[in-house]
């Protein structure tokens, strides 16, 4: 009858056990995706400033636009690298790099 009686509880112990680390885990999965949520918000918030800083108008686009020549400089990101290309300055490729999202074109 005692072995009954403590296997009983030991069986509640165990069941308390495995509730508690369910719970634990559910809290802190919870926690987990508040914080990705705040910190994706937060990078989000900061990605336009740290990309405005990085390619600002005297890098991302250097003597835009030769009158006589009618060509275009531009910076591309070749294998994590930036490489400065002329291209030339015509409405197909002004349509190709028009943003319908940011409502322009990359080349003013």
């Amino acid at each position: 009858m005692k072995n009954e009686i403590s296997l009983h509880f030991l069986n509640l112990f165990i069941l308390f056990l495995f509730l508690n680390f369910i719970f634990i885990f559910i809290l802190f999965t919870r926690i987990y995706d508040e914080i990705l949520d705040i910190l994706f918000q937060l990078s989000l918030d900061n990605f336009e400033e740290v990309f405005k800083n990085r390619f600002n108008e005297e890098t991302s686009c250097v003597d835009y636009e030769s009158p006589d020549v009618g060509l275009a400089t531009i910076t591309m990101v070749v294998d994590e690298s930036e490489q400065q290309i002329t291209i030339p300055l015509d409405e197909d490729v002004k349509n190709i790099l028009y943003s319908e999202k940011k409502g322009k074109s990359t080349l003013k």
